[in-house]
């Protein structure tokens, strides 16, 4: 008799992935939901009838920067997400995981290579793990807007974009160009897993400003 040991090692391990989890625990109370600063604030309505959660995902945050720099031939972009998502309480802590990603397609962004560091500290190469359980730098703190429970969970993930040109000159000049830039914008998608699957996407977006 066949056994098929390769199918159930991965089955354990997507659901294993997909676990609530438990290590990220409310650090503290409080109200204060606003950050200083140019923003564009996202928020989003209600779940559907066919979602699973009651609140859906509200989001704050500010205007995201991005420090330039050039060594050599080289442009070096920084980018540390900076993101707080409101929650409902129910919500979050039934739910198995909460994804959010980054779309940076209407910004200059998106025509450089990036990396990021994953869970395990290995260094990935235009890839970033969108699962939230998966992301070590992020804080949950427990909050009450309008006498209803709420969480507000701060994501701030570094994502390192660079591209190499022909000489320092032309690496100087596509810097001075995107400092320059006023209209670029990342765009933000998040939804739960929960026990009955993925619910409805939200999205919201931010302004970019890059400096030296």
């Amino acid at each position: 008799m066949k056994i098929y040991t390769l199918p159930l090692l991965m089955l354990i391990f997507a659901v294993a992935s997909c676990k609530k989890d438990n290590s990220v625990q409310p650090i503290s109370q409080g109200t204060s939901l606003s950050g200083t600063g140019t923003s564009t604030t996202g928020s989003t309505s209600a779940a559907n009838k066919s979602d699973t959660v009651k609140y859906g995902v509200t989001y704050k945050v500010n205007g995201q920067v991005v420090k330039t720099s050039v060594s050599d031939s080289t442009l070096t972009l920084v980018y540390t997400e900076n993101v707080n998502l409101i929650l409902n309480s129910a919500d979050y802590y039934s739910s198995w995981a909460i994804h959010l990603k980054d779309d940076f397609s209407k910004s200059a962004l998106a025509n450089f290579d990036y990396t990021t560091i994953n869970s395990s500290g290995m260094k990935t190469l235009n890839w970033v793990d969108d699962n939230l359980n998966n992301i070590v730098t992020k804080s949950a703190a427990d909050t009450t807007i309008n006498n209803i429970k709420m969480v507000r969970l701060n994501v701030s993930r570094k994502f390192t974009f660079f591209k190499t040109y022909s000489n320092s000159t032309a690496a100087i000049s596509a810097q001075n160009t995107l400092v320059s830039r006023q209209n670029d914008v990342v765009t933000y998608t998040a939804n739960y897993y929960m026990p009955s699957g993925f619910t409805k996407s939200y999205t919201a977006t931010a302004n970019i400003f890059y400096t030296k």
